[in-house]
């Protein structure tokens, strides 16, 4: 009976350790499913993140299209300097003067050229906000 006794004592303490061990993993893997809920939580304020910034990025795509739209169309000006130099340089030869090689019409066509040139960069950089706007 000692032998049955010795042998009994021994698969219960067999089965007291892999009950241990059992319950050790249970509580890790509590502790690491709590971690991991910690993850999910802190990955859903990404998640919010990522969803405001394309919120962002969307109206400022929406901004892009219009102004480029508007860019493209060209600023309106106050005057339209072509149309008065042609019509001082028509009176001017009328009266048999040369008015092209004044300084005042002189100044008048290097400013109506820098705005042709300025005219010609905003188209290009209208049409690159529209295929930049495109991307979002």
């Amino acid at each position: 009976m000692s032998t049955l006794k010795s042998v009994g004592n021994k698969l219960f303490k067999t089965d007291l350790a892999t009950q241990k061990v059992e319950l050790a993993s249970i509580k890790e893997l509590q502790s690491a499913s709590a971690k991991v809920t910690k993850d999910l939580a802190a990955g859903q304020k990404y998640q919010d993140q990522l969803n405001k910034l394309k919120s962002e990025a969307s109206a400022l795509a929406k901004k892009f299209n219009e102004f480029s739209a508007s860019a493209k169309s060209g600023m309106p000006l106050s005057a339209n300097l072509w149309t008065m130099i042609r019509e001082i340089e028509s009176a001017a030869k009328e009266l048999g003067l040369d008015a092209a090689n004044t300084p005042v019409v002189q100044d008048a066509r290097n400013t109506m050229n820098a705005w042709e040139e300025w005219k010609k960069e905003v188209a290009v950089m209208a049409t690159d906000s529209a295929e930049y706007a495109k991307r979002f």
